[in-house]
């Protein structure tokens, strides 16, 4: 097995625990998203409003995400919002780290979201 389809599945395991773990807490609509190639549009659909990726990686590159993250909105076409769950090494899925740029999160407080 190479190393490329070593880390595909392990993030396809991430984008399962992901799913499993919005479903669990209120978001019955999350599911993984098909690749879609350089149209890519997000790890998962079915939270409305909302591009979400999903990150596993032994090194956190959170400009690197967020780069890619604004891009795949861009792909989405229609999402008016923005994140990326990034895995936290050796905790539970609850305490994966959640980012998204400042001007979307104070956006998101001045709608009292």
């Amino acid at each position: 097995m190479s190393h490329n389809n070593r880390a595909g599945e392990r993030g396809t395991r991430w984008e399962t625990t992901v799913v499993t773990y919005l479903q669990d807490n209120g978001l019955p609509g999350a599911e993984r998203r098909r690749l879609r190639g350089k149209r890519d549009a997000g790890d998962l659909t079915g939270v409305p409003g909302w591009v979400i990726g999903c990150k596993d990686e032994q090194r956190i590159d959170l400009a690197g995400y967020m780069d890619e993250l604004a891009g795949q909105a861009v792909n989405s076409g229609r999402e008016e919002w923005a994140a990326e769950v990034v895995k936290r090494r050796r905790r539970p899925v609850g305490d994966a780290y959640v980012v998204m740029p400042l001007w979307q999160f104070t956006m998101l407080l001045k709608e009292g979201l």
